[in-house]
């Protein structure tokens, strides 16, 4: 399954929707993924981990979170 972040091309990057836009999706699983993120959503699947939503994480050449 293949997610588009919503907003994902403006200049402006607020982080906060899009992780819980991705927590309702992964709800309907039935069990926690393995995700996978480049850039952006290299960020979000690191976050998404880190609060135990997934079972494993790859980040390739994830956004920095300095900033943000």
């Amino acid at each position: 399954m293949a997610l588009k972040a919503r907003s994902h091309h403006q200049e402006a990057r607020a982080l906060h929707p899009r992780p819980m836009d991705t927590c309702r999706v992964l709800a309907g699983l039935g069990g926690p993924p393995i995700v996978i993120g480049h850039s952006f959503g290299g960020l979000i699947a690191q976050k998404l981990f880190s609060r135990g939503e997934t079972a494993a994480a790859v980040a390739i050449s994830p956004t920095p979170v300095k900033g943000l």
